[in-house]
């Protein structure tokens, strides 16, 4: 169960509007800003479509003795959040390459993967984190992306990558903008 309170706070945490949260949870606006002002308690379906669409985010609603009582958020990795970690681990490498492997399970420690992050995907052998990793390669063309940006290079042949000399300009960037 979620209350009005968490729906709220979860919902400010986000940044969302009550129509995001209407949209993203299929209900309508009237539904959401009633709820969480207290005006009436929408069904079942409704409650739990909402709580369904925060807790996709990382948000767990905890309680006590049945009632709700409080909120935990667990960001969850994007293969965005990926980005500048996989350039510092390649740059600190001698030659500048890394195999995705190795990659994988340097980031698990650089970034303490855990909770659904490191959980085994269903009928698969790696984890939901290792499978956001593979997807640099995946995504190569999208020009956000390490390698469609120039700021790596996959080598298919030995598994892994490189990071350019771009790659290495962007990574100083970034560590610019972290220190502002």
């Amino acid at each position: 169960m979620i209350t009005p309170e968490q729906c709220r706070a979860a919902r400010g945490w986000l940044d969302w509007s009550q129509g995001e949260l209407a949209s993203r949870a299929n209900v309508s606006l009237s539904t959401v800003r009633d709820f969480e002002k207290g005006r009436r308690l929408p069904i079942a379906n409704n409650i739990a479509a909402m709580a369904s669409a925060l807790q996709s985010t990382g948000f767990r609603f905890t309680s006590a003795d049945g009632e709700a009582s409080g909120m935990v958020f667990q960001h969850r990795i994007r293969e965005k959040d990926t980005y500048v970690p996989v350039l510092e681990l390649l740059d600190d490498t001698p030659d500048g390459f890394m195999t995705t492997a190795d990659l994988i399970k340097n980031l698990e420690i650089y970034m303490s993967v855990r909770g659904e992050d490191a959980e085994i995907l269903a009928n698969r052998s790696d984890t939901r984190f290792s499978q956001i990793v593979r997807n640099i390669v995946s995504h190569k063309s999208v020009p956000t992306n390490p390698i469609g940006a120039g700021w790596v290079i996959y080598d298919a042949g030995r598994h892994g990558m490189t990071i350019t000399r771009a790659g290495r300009e962007h990574l100083v960037a970034e560590q610019g903008k972290q220190r502002t």
